[in-house]
């Protein structure tokens, strides 16, 4: 798989953001949408992972499931000055995520701060499968 191109669409929406991440099954539609929302934040040379971190989340449904995680890449980002560098999702089903992160410190000397993302939202939130792809719709509070 291309590392540099990630499948993620920027929607319009009023004030704020919206990202469509795309993939061909649940498990790389959650990497992609971790790892583009990463890519709109941060700017900068790749690093590499220093350490890992372990998530296991569980959600009401797919698109609750999905807001909760990117709510904890921006938490790791934003609170913890971690930069994620590779998200593995070992399992997910329409309600349950277990995954590892490899992240990396925040460095202010190589990277920059693009983008100002406040929260993930559930607002217009989504998870559908298109018989083709399984896609990812939520809206950021910028």
């Amino acid at each position: 798989m291309d590392t540099d191109y990630i499948p993620i669409e920027i929607i319009d929406h009023t004030a704020d953001m919206g990202i469509v991440a795309r993939g061909c099954d649940l498990k790389s539609l959650f990497r992609n949408a971790a790892l583009g929302l990463v890519r709109l934040i941060v700017s900068g040379p790749p690093v590499k992972s220093d350490k890992t971190e372990k998530v296991m989340l569980e959600g009401g449904d797919a698109a609750d499931l999905l807001v909760k995680w990117l709510g904890e890449i921006l938490y790791l980002l934003q609170g913890e000055e971690l930069v994620t560098v590779e998200a593995r999702v070992k399992f997910v089903s329409m309600c349950i995520l277990e995954a590892e992160l490899d992240v990396a410190g925040f460095d202010p000397t190589r990277h920059e701060m693009i983008l100002d993302v406040k929260a993930v939202t559930y607002h217009q939130s989504m998870v559908w499968n298109d018989g083709n792809h399984w896609l990812g719709r939520v809206i950021l509070d910028l």
